[in-house]
């Protein structure tokens, strides 16, 4: 748990909220999880299975890849921070802005974190239409990689925040560009069975046993509250390594019984797709109509910002600390040492000379109106203004957007 610490992630544990800031399956857990996970609680009194045999093979047969390249764990995030410690430090890069627990696995490692950082392309408000080419590695995305030389290269598919969905030709390339150089890949695809995505890295599994491939019941199940995720690999030392670290008896009986069960939800996850795309398309036309500027999701969130308030984001090349400060693609600066001339903390300009966006609080706004959103401003590559935001049924869906609408812009200035 965290102590006395604040949470940077989203997640409203109050159930009056509506919850807008934690990207989970908008149909809710399927009654046969919750079915199978109040059966599981008469063996409470037995310790679970530290192997987690009849989970591991339910998730082969629902992912189709063998029982020896599956690893489960505590959620997601323990397999972030037990794949990172059972390499030890490590130089990583990540293409930013993306999920903060790559960085923060890495730290704790005792390892050094880079970004590259995608920048916004010229979004355009009021037509209904997200931009397509914004937050894209450029072309010189691999001539940084070459240069860099990262032990770890961490890519998130979609990626949280932008839902930005990388093709099979780029990861396929980054696959071949990190083996060159001796480099593990790290593919987090928590979102991927809620998107438009068709396709998964794990065709690359057997090929390229430096790639790993994180996934999670969390995101695609709504089971946030029970803890379960699992990673495919086909290095076996590398899994071997990770359990060592790992504590026993990890996963639950609840959560070992209630993920066996959603591996079995094949119509569930077509019915969740079909309704995120249709939500998805009506959230960003009603949102560019209430002048938002939307970033091009392929996932269950969409990026928006606050352009309202004529704020710009900023990106950099190459960075080392959260966006703030950006490091040259040479020799020089990779490093980690800080290009001086990028200064402190850079605060966007403001075009109508009004107040800064550090006085602007969108999320504290719809708070009041019993609505959770994300804000995105510690997302390295973000700034104030830009939010996440799940996509959830349609009557949940409007009564965001007539928050939203109702919110007059003369407040927030």
């Amino acid at each position: 748990m965290y102590y006395k610490k604040k949470n940077p992630h989203g997640g409203a544990t109050e159930k009056s909220i509506i919850d807008f800031s934690a990207s989970v399956n908008p149909l809710g857990a399927p009654s046969s999880v919750i079915e199978a996970a109040k059966e599981a609680l008469d063996k409470i009194d037995r310790y679970p299975d530290p192997y987690a045999e009849d989970l591991v093979k339910a998730i082969a047969t629902y992912e189709g890849v063998p029982s020896d390249y599956i690893i489960c764990g505590n959620g997601a995030s323990e397999i972030i921070y037990s794949y990172c410690a059972a390499q030890g430090p490590k130089r990583a890069l990540e293409i930013a802005p993306t999920f903060s627990e790559y960085e923060e696995a890495e730290r704790l490692s005792g390892g050094e974190m880079l970004y590259y950082t995608c920048k916004e392309s010229d979004l355009a408000a009021g037509d209904g239409v997200a931009a397509s080419d914004d937050f894209v590695p450029r072309d010189d995305f691999f001539d940084c990689l070459a240069e860099v030389k990262p032990s770890i290269v961490f890519i998130c598919n979609p990626n949280n925040p932008t839902g930005k969905l990388y093709s099979k030709e780029f990861i396929e390339k980054v696959l071949i560009k990190a083996k060159a150089l001796g480099a593990r890949v790290f593919i987090d695809e928590c979102f991927m069975d809620l998107s438009n995505g068709i396709w998964s890295s794990k065709e690359f599994l057997k090929e390229y046993p430096n790639l790993f491939i994180l996934k999670a019941f969390t995101k695609t199940f709504a089971m946030p509250g029970l803890r379960l995720g699992y990673g495919l690999c086909s290095d076996e030392n590398l899994l071997a390594k990770m359990s060592e670290i790992t504590p026993p008896w990890n996963i639950s009986s609840v959560a070992q019984a209630a993920g066996i069960a959603a591996t079995r939800e094949t119509e569930y996850i077509k019915k969740a797709k079909e309704l995120v795309a249709d939500e998805r398309a009506y959230l960003i036309k009603e949102l560019s109509a209430l002048g938002f500027k939307t970033a091009s999701s392929g996932a269950n969130f969409i990026l928006f910002y606050d352009s309202r308030n004529t704020r710009r984001a900023y990106g950099g090349e190459l960075s080392n600390r959260a966006g703030d400060k950006e490091l040259n693609a040479s020799a020089d600066h990779v490093d980690g040492e800080k290009d001086q001339s990028a200064g402190g903390t850079e605060q966007p300009n403001r075009e109508d000379g009004g107040k800064g966006p550090a006085d602007i609080d969108l999320r504290a706004h719809l708070l009041q109106k019993g609505i959770a959103i994300r804000d995105c401003a510690n997302f390295p590559g973000l700034t104030e203004g830009w939010y996440r935001i799940a996509i959830k049924n349609h009557e949940d869906n409007q009564k965001l957007i007539d928050a939203l609408g109702s919110i007059d812009t003369a407040v927030l200035l």
